[in-house]
């Protein structure tokens, strides 16, 4: 794979000398789901509401892209994906729509650490337990172990996060899932995985898995959420309105469906395991290169341990700086990182950090010109 013709790709790239270092938050959009979008908005029509020629070519076209991703996602069944606004629209659309499922006193678990999507929709539900369960302290890991213990009769949903957005390593959801008892549902937060690496949802053990097309190189305001026939039988519509979805009503986001479906086309071609060890190098070199300044302190993940896999994000803290002082001074110089606690409600939230994300854009030398922009800053 050239980097340079993937870089030639993203109009982002045609200004020079900027660093964007941020792809956790949202990916830069390739030229080929531009066009896309550009071709859709020349002839638009309302899908399912009406049945002249234009209107039933956007309909098969969004149908089209259902398929496509049951396919990347190794789904046996299109009608198991279900569109939404995002990973935390499809979040919060299953706490609801299992709700009916849960009784007094029945147990959900979750870790502290993960996005506030995968934790507050359960809160809002007095009569059910929140119960945490730990990760290793190093490597920013789901404790299988601690999970395991933390299992009692009354646990009704186990929610996992297939990559932290803090730590940036793959949790092994397949042997954690199959350890977790079958009158337990399994859901996964993919935002930080999909379209990183291969996810096989036949395979992972979970009953659903969510993520955001913004993430994948799609438009805003657009993601999916496939389920397990079992999940599926049991999740309640939490929206109403027209249509012959039950969990899509109203005029369906086509301009953002259709972003989605180029923006697999993308991956597919680039490949995802060339993507993925990519990812990986670049992690494993930025790491060397902030560990060489002597003075960043890593929050767990692959900095601790470099047998993990990586999914392109490095969370650090430069002790006496400010995380949110330091990224103003990195954007100064045209370095886009993040700052704060990135969506986070547990500890991390009150020991803020700075967050560099990477994708199939980023390079070495934007890493070497990070870490001599961190060495300025340090120095000053």
């Amino acid at each position: 794979m050239s980097i340079s013709n993937i870089r030639s790709r993203f109009p982002f790239y045609d200004n020079p000398g900027v660093l964007y270092l941020d792809s956790a938050a949202t990916t830069q959009k390739p030229d080929s789901v531009i066009r896309a979008v550009q071709d859709y908005l020349r002839q638009v029509a309302n899908p399912g509401r009406s049945s002249y020629p234009l209107a039933e070519s956007i309909r098969h076209r969004i149908e089209e892209v259902r398929a496509q991703t049951a396919r990347f996602f190794g789904a046996n069944d299109p009608d198991s994906i279900i569109f939404t606004a995002g990973c935390t629209s499809a979040l919060n659309l299953l706490a609801l729509g299992l709700r009916d499922t849960l009784a007094p006193g029945d147990e959900v678990l979750v870790h502290r650490n993960d996005h506030k999507a995968c934790i507050l929709p359960w809160m809002h539900f007095p009569e059910v337990n929140i119960v945490e369960y730990a990760v290793n302290p190093f490597n920013g890991t789901i404790d299988g172990a601690d999970l395991l213990a933390k299992i009692s009769k009354k646990t009704r949903i186990v929610v996992l996060t297939h990559s932290n957005n803090i730590y940036g390593v793959l949790n092994p959801i397949r042997e954690i899932s199959r350890a977790i008892p079958d009158n337990c549902f399994v859901i996964v937060d993919g935002a930080q995985s999909a379209g990183h690496c291969p996810v096989n949802v036949s395979e992972i053990g979970a009953d659903a898995f969510a993520c955001s097309g913004h993430k994948m190189f799609s438009l805003e305001g657009v993601g999916i959420v496939w389920t397990s026939n079992r999940l599926r039988s049991l999740l309640r519509p939490v929206q109403f309105g027209g249509g012959s979805h039950p969990f899509e009503p109203g005029t369906i986001n086509a301009t953002g469906i259709i972003s989605f479906g180029a923006a697999l086309s993308f991956l597919e071609e680039v490949g995802l395991d060339a993507i993925d060890k990519h990812i990986h190098t670049l992690t494993r070199y930025g790491v060397d290169q902030l560990s060489a300044l002597g003075c960043i302190d890593f929050l767990p993940g692959f900095a601790y341990d470099k047998t993990q896999r990586p999914t392109g994000i490095v969370s650090f803290r430069v002790p006496g700086l400010s995380s949110v002082d330091l990224a103003y001074q990195l954007a100064q110089k045209r370095i886009y990182v993040r700052a704060g606690s990135h969506c986070s409600s547990g500890s991390e939230a009150a020991l803020d950090s700075v967050r560099i994300s990477l994708h199939v854009y980023n390079t070495t030398d934007e890493l070497d010109i990070l870490t001599d922009a961190l060495r300025c800053s340090i120095a000053s």
